[in-house]
């Protein structure tokens, strides 16, 4: 099954998926997922696999998703260069401090490194969806997860996610910006309170 970033973009297009893929799961058909580069211009081009597996755990409805790599999760600092780092167990939320911490590392067992599994698992996560980080030469590791045998590092998903509209509005990329007048943030940022045009300055 071939995506782009388009078809996430695209309500239609999006549903068409989400339904494809999980007619194809609810025939016990294990779907292989890939970004279609044939025609995946800049615009429309995930870039990595990390993200597009949180978009496609996102179509379809998924309870967790498991992230694999070289390293045995997230650590405090690169277990490579550093002995004294330690594997972080558990994530409640992904900060300026945790994306520090991944840098820009690059795998060497796909496109990606930690810094877009971290950006994945925030995706993720605000969609209700629990993410694991573990290691891809653990055996057993996919069978431990699916058990809730704990491997890795956790990122738990938030208590309140997003209902569909919004996990699709969400996986889409920024079209713009809005500038809103100071006064009227505190409003603006409650989900349930409507945005006056007056509070809207560019």
């Amino acid at each position: 099954m071939l995506l782009t970033r388009a078809d996430m973009e695209d309500r239609e297009r999006f549903l068409n998926a989400r339904d494809t893929l999980r007619a194809l799961l609810d025939n016990n058909i294990v779907p292989v997922i890939n970004e279609n580069d044939a025609v995946a211009t800049a615009e429309i081009k995930v870039g990595d696999n990390d993200n597009l597996s949180a978009l496609a755990a996102i179509l379809a409805g998924a309870d967790k998703l498991l992230l694999l790599t070289d390293q045995k999760g997230l650590y405090t600092a690169d277990p490579r260069s550093n002995p004294q780092a330690e594997l972080i167990k558990d994530v409640y939320g992904i900060d300026d401090a945790l994306r520090a911490i991944a840098g820009d590392s690059v795998s060497g067992l796909g496109t990606g490194g930690m810094s877009t599994k971290l950006q994945a698992a925030d995706v993720a996560c605000r969609a209700g969806i629990d993410t694991i980080i573990a290691a891809g030469s653990k055996p057993g590791v996919i069978g431990d997860v699916m058990e809730g045998i704990s491997v890795g590092t956790l990122f738990h998903a938030q208590a309140t996610p997003l209902e569909n509209r919004k996990r699709w509005i969400f996986g889409a990329p920024p079209a713009g910006e809005i500038t809103v007048d100071e006064g009227q943030l505190p409003p603006f940022w409650n989900a349930a309170a409507p945005c006056c045009r007056k509070a809207l300055k560019a």
